[in-house]
């Protein structure tokens, strides 16, 4: 399976998965008030909880241009070492 880079507050889904609507209904479970319950209840965070600390978005403030080059940067550098 391939790395793949992801943002606060998002879920990812498979390419071709064997059920989509049920992937789809899932990832939309993740992110809705009640996903986030069971996720911090399993320690895994929410990202719609306040944290004591400020969190770091690398993308906030970029134009498209430059964000679509951080991305394609990123996921260079992450099938690089996830090839070693």
């Amino acid at each position: 399976m391939d790395l793949v880079p992801n943002n606060v507050g998002s879920a990812a889904i498979a390419l071709k998965p064997p059920h989509p609507h049920a992937a789809v209904l899932m990832a939309d479970l993740l992110l809705g008030p009640d996903g986030q319950k069971v996720l911090e209840k399993f320690y895994y965070g929410s990202a719609t909880k306040s944290r004591p600390f400020k969190r770091w978005r690398p993308e906030q403030g970029l134009t498209t241009e430059k964000y679509e080059k951080e991305i394609d940067h990123w996921e260079k550098l992450l099938k690089q070492v996830g090839r070693e």
